[in-house]
């Protein structure tokens, strides 16, 4: 993000498809964590982790022993009594991260859920603006409508294993889970956080910054959740539940499964986003199975 960006200015999100070539979403300054709040960044080192995943080799010795955590400073007090900060916070605790362990709600669960949607989409200037977008090219006749088809595609259970109602997009990408003894998903900069702060979470390195100067940033990240090791996983750092999931939504439900190509300050970017194929809410709708930004 370049520095003008910061704080009130905000910058243009652009996505680069036929009708949809017209700026969309000012992002004002609910996008990015005004630097005052957050330190800087512990990168550490970058390791070419493609090659040791493709290779199939061991981890280097030295990035097992590296310690030292990854977010040096975040004014908890001032970022995590905002509205939707405080929202998604109340959500976090809701999963079991184990895939094959079916997930239950209660209705408070339920109606955290619902007050996690109206903070976000009707209550800022980017879920506004998103809702103002796709009513305009007729993906929905109301915001009521689009509310509850989020609730759907985001929060919607289907199963990833031993066919138990184990997962949902929100679990998956702002939550994390483990598949296959690894971490799978896990693309939110506020749970990576809060467990490292926990000390259940330990960062080795990374392997992709982007080119932004301030927040919101994007990092390739390599880490062990608990004993869970995510091999590369990517996602925006300093952004806001706001920020993340409007583009997440947008480029779900404007390309589905595809590649989304983004301007995000005047910085070309890309989301990938998946469907989930296996099961449908409504008439033959997907769920999201992940979305998340993509680095080399």
């Amino acid at each position: 993000m370049c520095p003008a960006c910061l704080g009130s200015e905000g910058m243009v999100i652009y996505l680069h498809e036929h009708t949809y070539s017209t700026p969309i979403l000012s992002l004002f300054s609910v996008v990015g964590v005004i630097p005052t709040l957050m330190g800087t960044l512990n990168l550490k080192f970058e390791w070419t982790a493609k090659a040791h995943v493709l290779s199939g080799a061991p981890l280097p010795f030295s990035l097992l022993c590296v310690s030292g955590r990854l977010y040096t400073f975040v004014d908890e007090a001032t970022l995590f009594t905002k509205p939707t900060y405080a929202a998604l916070i109340k959500l976090l605790d809701n999963y079991n991260r184990m895939t094959g362990t079916a997930e239950h709600f209660t209705k408070e669960q339920v109606a955290e859920q619902e007050a996690f949607l109206k903070k976000v989409v009707t209550d800022t200037e980017i879920g506004r603006q998103l809702s103002t977008f796709l009513l305009a090219k007729g993906v929905y006749t109301s915001e009521a409508e689009l509310i509850q088809d989020l609730q759907m595609m985001w929060f919607g259970l289907y199963s990833r294993n031993k066919g138990q109602l184990d997962s949902s997009g929100f679990e998956h990408v702002f939550v994390g889970e483990i598949k296959s003894s690894k971490v799978s998903g896990f693309h939110n900069w506020v749970q990576f956080y809060l467990l490292e702060r926990r000390g259940q979470l330990n960062y080795y390195s990374h392997n992709f910054d982007g080119p932004w100067a301030g927040f919101p940033d994007i990092l390739g990240m390599q880490f062990n959740w608990s004993g869970y090791f995510k091999e590369v996983g990517s996602a925006f750092i300093g952004s806001s539940p706001e920020f993340d999931f409007a583009i997440y939504s947008l480029c779900y439900i404007t390309r589905p499964g595809k590649m989304c190509h983004l301007s995000l300050g005047g910085k070309a970017q890309s989301i990938q986003t998946y469907t989930w194929t296996n099961s449908f809410y409504g008439d033959g709708k997907m769920f999201i199975a992940s979305a998340y930004p993509v680095s080399p």
